[in-house]
């Protein structure tokens, strides 16, 4: 899959002096392919995260486009644009992302559980894919626990299961490695890649 914006922009409505409209991206131009790590870096309100956003089909252009493989995702119904990125994204978002009422199993789970309702053998595939994703990640022992109870860095390594648990061909991650410490880091760069 190839992802792309082009000559997308995202204005917001922010009172400043001489103007009300704050341009946070201007007429970007990015290439993102699967299977490739690419990195945005910047300043702080630099505009990095609305991008990743509007890559995710999350915050619509306001001018512009955003192409998967040639199809604008912003000319899909809402619907069939949540399926998609259900199906094809997996996505990191910045600060902490889970759900409190669900354990971090069922967290892990989600993206699973929005399209399939069955618990037929795709199930149970994606159960021991997701029991592998948080071994991996150093939480397995966690997967009954609530958030509630788990440290930042636990959150983050849930959320990168998460974004991984459909295989994506696009993970759109915002400062994945926040709240880690250097072993954590490397252990979820090196799944990322």
């Amino acid at each position: 899959m190839k992802l792309c914006c082009v000559n997308a922009t995202r204005n917001f409505i922010r009172k400043r002096a001489g103007s009300n409209i704050l341009t946070a991206v201007d007429k970007a131009d990015l290439n993102i392919e699967e299977g490739k790590i690419t990195a945005l870096f910047g300043p702080s309100g630099s505009g990095k995260s609305t991008l990743l956003n509007m890559l995710a089909g999350l915050l619509p252009p306001t001018s512009g486009k955003v192409l998967a493989d040639g199809a604008d995702l912003y000319a899909m119904e809402d619907k069939q644009l949540s399926a998609f990125r259900n199906e094809h994204f997996g996505i990191i978002p910045q600060g902490q992302t889970a759900i409190m009422s669900l354990n971090v199993l069922e967290n892990v789970m989600m993206p699973f559980y929005l399209y399939n309702h069955s618990k037929g053998d795709k199930y149970q595939e994606t159960l021991a894919y997701a029991m592998d994703l948080l071994e991996r990640a150093g939480i397995r022992e966690l997967e009954n626990e609530m958030p509630s109870e788990l440290s930042g860095g636990e959150i983050r390594r849930m959320a990168v299961c998460r974004a991984m648990i459909m295989k994506p061909q696009i993970i759109l991650a915002d400062e994945p490695t926040g709240d880690l410490d250097e072993e954590n880091t490397r252990i979820v760069l090196e799944m990322l890649r």
